[in-house]
């Protein structure tokens, strides 16, 4: 008759935990490049600042490309993404574009 082990004990040795620590690291490293790619108006950058902590940014979620219009708030010292906003697929972005002139020519009157 065999017996079952009811719980196993996790050892962990050294090249472990520089595992971990190098993951750490690289995502410390990624979250740094974007923050370095956000801009205020470059055409290389994904990210526009539009004042009072307003900003359009270019993403892709399951494949498709989004531009997000979003108001972000402070905490812990950085700038983080709030419930305010819209992602509009690119359909609804050319729509937008279209517009524009239509919206300004209002908004002047």
């Amino acid at each position: 008759m065999s017996k079952r082990v009811k719980s196993k004990e996790f050892i962990s040795d050294d090249s472990d935990s520089d595992v971990e620590q190098s993951k750490k690291k690289n995502k410390k490293e990624k979250t740094a490049k974007k923050e370095d790619n956000a801009s205020h108006g470059d055409d290389d950058a994904s990210s526009w600042d539009l004042g009072k902590k307003k900003k359009v940014s270019i993403s892709e979620f399951k494949g498709q490309t989004y531009i997000n219009i979003r108001e972000y708030y402070e905490a812990d010292g950085e700038l983080k993404p709030g419930r305010k906003g819209i992602a509009l697929n690119l359909s609804q972005w050319d729509e937008l574009t279209k517009v524009v002139d239509k919206i300004n020519k209002k908004i002047k009157k």
